[in-house]
């Protein structure tokens, strides 16, 4: 079903950019501003509770390699899922062959980590495939599709899922080995095969890496034949681990043909030189008068000198230095009052200023420069909401408009963030895009009802991390009512 030009929710489908086989993927527009989206629907087949679960998974994730969702729906009984767009399209769409082993050495780390984030919380992927690992403009890998399960005959399913057991993180391990093969290979680990058919006997059927492409490292073979190990405790723990053990074997493997090219060009050095000497020899006795010449009285060999070389002296080269601007750090105390005026201690960390002045960001250990256009509260924040909890949305445009992820965004409240129980931040990338923030507050430690009248936001890299970018917004609301 081709639904181009309807309009589903807030969202206007322009275009189609992906099928699959139970979805097929629109480029959309969202009515009230104008943002580019990317708009999921499911087929008929899919259960839209289970779509639903897996949103509402799937926002609770603020991996910095998790795909942003911000909106879901069911249309005419069809489930729905916005989600941010990404215009370099899926890791199936961009490599159809076999990838530079540079490519996967940057991305497959980049997998992991949105997998691992997930794993930390509890939630499985389940649904790990090429088509679903999409790409930003500097070819930055971002995981979407969490908790979606996958058919039990697809090449990525593990063998344990085909079978009908309920996954983990190793069948992750196992999905992310088979995008591993895959991006080694240009194919996937196993044609599709006939549900009846026995895993152990498809497992079986599977081509090594080398057989498929020569030139592959036996040690990065050895890697992606563990992640996809039949027993799914043969296999690596974790997503980093693996990712992890092709690292070293990449790195390995090219310090071995350096050493092999190197030994390879000794014996042509020793034969040169050896021509090179005997050159010397002809010409010496030529230059004498040929070997029956009589002998001549010994010239004094020339006495060498040493010569002093003067090396003109550089100038010094300027350091660029980055000014930081004292910002207000966030309260931690325990209420031990009513006041509304918090007591804040002084940091230096770069920030915006209190009223949201934007700040370009710079001079961080692997921090890509960005600049917050504008961080603007949406109307739902205006809204209650339960007494322990708050959710803010906010319309953000963030320059560049190519490159990140950035960092994270995160609210705290003054004089009793030391109360808060749960925080949910939101991705912070490139150009225009909506961010959703949660904060929930344990009740029990409060005395009675307590209102703040202001939120703070922070962008870090975690939630821990040092302050890059900071804002402060007036919102009052009554906590523990």
């Amino acid at each position: 079903m081709n639904l181009k030009g309807q309009t589903l929710g807030d969202y206007h489908l322009e275009s189609v950019i992906g099928r699959g086989p139970r979805a097929t993927v629109y480029r959309a527009r969202h009515m009230a501003d104008h943002r580019i989206v990317a708009v999921k629907v499911y087929d008929d087949s899919a259960d839209p509770d289970v779509i639903r679960r897996a949103f509402e998974s799937t926002q609770a994730l603020t991996g910095a390699h998790v795909l942003p969702v911000e909106g879901f729906g069911v249309h005419h009984g069809l489930a729905y899922v916005a989600m941010r767009y990404m215009p370099k399209g899926s890791l199936k769409a961009r490599w159809r062959r076999a990838a530079p082993m540079a490519d996967i050495a940057r991305v497959l780390p980049q997998i992991a980590s949105a997998l691992d984030h997930a794993h930390g919380l509890g939630v499985w992927h389940l649904n790990l495939k090429p088509g679903n690992i999409l790409l930003d403009r500097p070819g930055n890998a971002f995981v979407a599709d969490f908790g979606v399960p996958l058919l039990p005959d697809s090449p990525y399913s593990a063998p344990e899922i085909a079978r009908g057991s309920a996954g983990n993180a190793r069948a992750d391990v196992y999905a992310l080995g088979a995008v591993l093969y895959e991006m080694l290979t240009g194919r996937a680990p196993l044609a599709r095969r006939p549900r009846d058919e026995s895993s152990n006997q498809r497992m079986a059927d599977l081509p090594s890496p080398r057989s498929v492409r020569p030139g592959i490292p036996p040690a990065v073979e050895a890697v992606t034949i563990r992640a996809l190990s039949i027993d799914p405790e043969s296999r690596y723990a974790t997503p980093g681990a693996l990712a992890q053990a092709f690292a070293e074997a990449s790195e390995a493997a090219a310090g071995e043909q350096l050493s092999q090219e190197s030994s390879r060009r000794r014996p042509s050095l020793g034969w040169i030189a050896s021509f090179a000497a005997l050159l010397l020899f002809v010409a010496v006795v030529v230059l004498s008068g040929g070997l029956n010449a009589p002998a001549a009285a010994p010239a004094p060999s020339p006495t060498l000198t040493a010569t002093e070389v003067v090396t003109a002296t550089p100038s010094p080269i300027p350091t660029l230095t980055h000014t930081h601007t004292p910002t207000a750090k966030r309260a931690t105390a325990t209420v031990t009052s009513r006041s509304r005026t918090p007591s804040l201690t002084p940091t230096l960390e770069p920030t915006a200023s209190a009223t949201g002045t934007p700040a370009t960001v710079t001079g961080f250990t692997q921090t890509p420069t960005f600049r917050v256009v504008s961080l603007t509260p949406k109307p739902p924040a205006n809204r209650p909401g339960p007494p322990d909890r708050l959710d803010l949305y906010f319309d953000a445009v963030i320059e560049p408009a190519a490159g990140g992820p950035f960092g994270q965004l995160f609210a705290y409240l003054p004089q009793i963030d030391s109360l808060v129980s749960s925080r949910i931040g939101a991705q912070v990338s490139s150009g225009t895009q909506l961010l959703h923030v949660t904060l929930v507050v344990d009740c029990s430690q409060l005395p009675g009802p307590f209102t703040t009248e202001q939120v703070f936001l922070e962008i870090r890299e975690t939630d821990r991390s040092p302050t890059l970018y900071s804002q402060t917004i007036d919102y009052t609301k009554t906590w523990c009512r």
